[in-house]
């Protein structure tokens, strides 16, 4: 039987210059994946550029893990938070579905850690983004004024840090691992979005703990909402108060970790590996000319055209503003050295 033609792909734009590796990681599963650096045939991109718009010629698909909308104008399909339909072109696809935590539960593994109730910690924090929503820190103040809440992510570290980096290698388990020694877990996005839910909330569940939510109102559309305590349900005070009672009783506590994690009491089809495989399947295995769905003549094209020239630049123009950019960067760093030097 012959072989299939390899899938020229190109990753574009993803946040600190990095590649998607578990997505990659499971496109090769099922198709013969083929990463270029030029003349890609699709290329997935995310959130932190435009270089994207650069490949006029491949198939664009966006993949965000972040709380950011696709441009259906640049982009022929999209993977992101929210829930809505937009014809064949979007797919709902939340970070955690590549996450191993999230296809162990998904998969129906045990969460509870085996430590008896009296010999937990009292809560943690994970956290090295300072830019977040305020209620992640007004929930670490107020459960900080009942017991020390263990905080061992760059932001607000009161503890020894985890020995992996975060979002790096397998960051992933190792923070199961660590929290899985607490009763309670703060999980709140960096933002509140309809839909927009990462793995805070899945790592708190995977590791046996009872999560204080706060991201997604709409979190429990997935997730059994007696398996964790929903800020945007109960309100800060009655969360907090909720907080307080299970932390006094263990047979309390112990009922809630032993609820399902999921709101039917499976994982959703549309949340599982072999659903996204089948959504890039029909991206994948329809010919090229057919699968682009962005206008690119006239009104699209001019759009296009603009943001590339917005946020690209090309030739002299790219250059003057490099140089834009270094002339109001140089003159605070030579003040900064001669104040050094006073």
């Amino acid at each position: 039987m012959p072989h299939s033609p390899p899938i020229r792909i190109a990753c574009r734009d993803f946040p600190g210059g990095g590649r998607p590796e578990r997505l990659l990681r499971l496109l090769a599963t099922r198709f013969p994946i083929q990463e270029v650096q030029a003349h890609p045939d699709y290329v997935i991109h995310s959130v932190a550029g435009y270089s994207f718009l650069n490949e006029k010629s491949a198939v664009r698909i966006a993949f965000f893990g972040e709380n950011v909308r696709p441009d259906f104008i640049l982009s022929d399909y999209a993977f992101a938070y929210d829930w809505m339909t937009f014809g064949d072109r979007y797919y709902r696809a939340p970070n955690y579905m590549l996450y191993t935590a999230f296809l162990q539960l998904a998969a129906g593994a045990p969460t509870h850690s085996g430590i008896p109730f009296a010999e937990r910690r009292f809560c943690n924090f994970l956290y090295s983004n300072a830019d977040a929503h305020p209620m992640r820190d007004e929930i670490f103040d107020r459960l900080s004024r009942l017991r020390q809440v263990d905080s061992a992510g760059g932001y607000r570290r009161n503890t020894a840090p985890l020995s992996v980096r975060a979002y790096k290698d397998d960051w992933d388990m190792a923070a199961v691992a660590w929290q899985s020694q607490y009763r309670f877990s703060i999980s709140v996005e960096n933002s509140s979005t309809p839909g927009y839910s990462t793995e805070k909330l899945v790592h708190a569940l995977a590791a046996g703990t009872i999560p204080v939510y706060f991201g997604d109102p709409l979190i429990d559309r997935v997730f059994n909402p007696r398996r964790f305590i929903n800020v945007h349900e109960l309100g800060l005070e009655a969360a907090m108060e909720q907080v307080g009672r299970l932390d006094a009783d263990a047979e309390a506590f112990e009922e809630m970790v032993s609820q399902p994690i999921f709101r039917d009491g499976a994982v959703p089809p549309e949340l599982t590996t072999n659903h996204l495989l089948d959504a890039f399947a029909f991206i994948f295995e329809q010919p090229k000319e057919l699968a682009f769905r962005r206008n690119s003549h006239c009104w699209g094209r001019m759009y296009e055209d603009r943001c590339r020239r917005r946020f690209l630049g090309t030739g002299r123009e790219m250059v003057r503003r490099t140089w834009q950019r270094f002339a109001r960067s140089a003159a605070p760093i030579a003040v900064r050295r001669d104040d050094r030097t006073t």
